[in-house]
């Protein structure tokens, strides 16, 4: 699990400073959340083998799930925000999900964590990258709907997303012993 964390973190903050290097390409987008979905759903497997994970197996798998469907959707149609309307469409789609996912995750752990107050403390201390992770995640949402509509603005926002995210994983897995940590 802790492998799995890290490298998530690590591909998440390559992908964010990449963005900046990288020419402009929709694929790039299908790409990240094709190989993020893939790592994710490692973790949501990881997750519910572990006694102590298998309350966060569920968020893990839908986060995983989500990502899959975005960048598959954009690898099979590379075009897609090109016509006014799929792309006002899909772009809201992907802000709706990610605001929603962001504060169902943060909801999530909030709630266990009140369920938590008489366990031990490492297991309350996975709680923490859960909670960061999934503001995170919904600031990414808002930050889409709420920032430039450029390309060029939207790979900025994308990018800081990217190395925050990857940052937050990064840190809970070099936090994690054995033990389950987040998504």
């Amino acid at each position: 699990m802790r492998q799995l964390l890290l490298l998530r973190g690590a591909f998440n903050i390559l992908f964010g400073l990449g963005l900046l290097l990288a020419p402009k390409s929709t694929a790039l987008g299908g790409w990240y959340g094709v190989i993020d979905g893939v790592l994710g759903l490692g973790l949501a497997i990881a997750l519910f083998r572990s006694v102590q994970g298998q309350w966060l197996f569920f968020v893990v798998l839908l986060d995983a799930m989500v990502r899959l469907v975005f960048g598959g959707t954009i690898l099979l149609n590379p075009n897609i925000t090109s016509n006014l309307f799929t792309g006002a469409f899909f772009t809201t789609a992907v802000v709706t999900v990610f605001i929603a996912m962001g504060i169902t995750g943060v909801i999530y752990a909030l709630l266990r964590a009140m369920r938590q107050r008489g366990e031990p403390f490492s297991t309350q201390s996975f709680v923490w990258p859960v909670v960061a992770a999934s503001v995170c995640t919904a600031l990414f949402g808002v930050g889409l709907l709420l920032g430039p509509a450029g390309s060029g603005e939207r790979r900025i926002v994308a990018c800081v997303y990217g190395v925050a995210f990857g940052l937050i994983l990064l840190v809970a897995g070099l936090r994690s012993r054995s033990a389950v940590a987040t998504a």
